[in-house]
């Protein structure tokens, strides 16, 4: 993947998580003006909503634009998430630091989602002609875990990103 083409990159993310995760609270706090207000957030409505961001990179005086797919982590919607891996170029992945009981569901939820992203990269690169997506075996696209806590501590039966990041590593 070519970040630092002469013309802007555009590149397509997508944003999953359980639902009250904090996904779209994430995406506000990094990409509005004034640093993202938690109390004007409303939960996703529906499956998807998608933001246009610009992130300049001033070493390079480069622009990438951004395509974030913003996806529902209700239930009800997760059955979507196969979708909408497709085409994405990577995948970003909210845990909330107050959801332990449901830390399991969000491990397995994750764990879903990376093997069909590997699948999906997969077939791209045995259909495509003259290169593709680079696939699994070749780095494949990036994933990041974003830990959320709007708290910005422990506070009542919340995991630390520490404790996140031990079980991530044991599972």
């Amino acid at each position: 993947m070519r970040f630092f083409s002469k013309k802007p990159q555009q590149l397509r993310l997508c944003i999953f998580g359980l639902d009250g995760a904090g996904k779209s609270s994430c995406l506000s706090a990094m990409f509005s003006e004034d640093g993202g207000s938690c109390e004007d957030i409303r939960p996703t409505a529906g499956a998807a909503e998608h933001i246009d961001a610009s992130v300049s990179i001033p070493s390079t005086r480069k622009t990438i634009n951004l395509r974030l797919t913003d996806v529902g982590g209700c239930i009800q919607y997760r059955n979507l998430w196969k979708h909408m891996v497709t085409g994405c170029e990577g995948l970003i992945f909210v845990i909330s630091t107050f959801q332990r009981a449901r830390l399991d569901e969000a491990i397995s939820e994750l764990t879903a989602l990376i093997s069909l992203l590997h699948t999906h990269e997969s077939a791209s690169i045995r259909t495509a002609k003259g290169g593709g997506r680079s696939g699994p075996e070749e780095g494949g696209a990036p994933v990041l875990v974003l830990v959320n806590s709007v708290a910005g501590g422990r506070g009542v039966n919340g995991l630390t990103p520490e404790e996140i990041n031990a079980y991530l590593r044991a599972q």
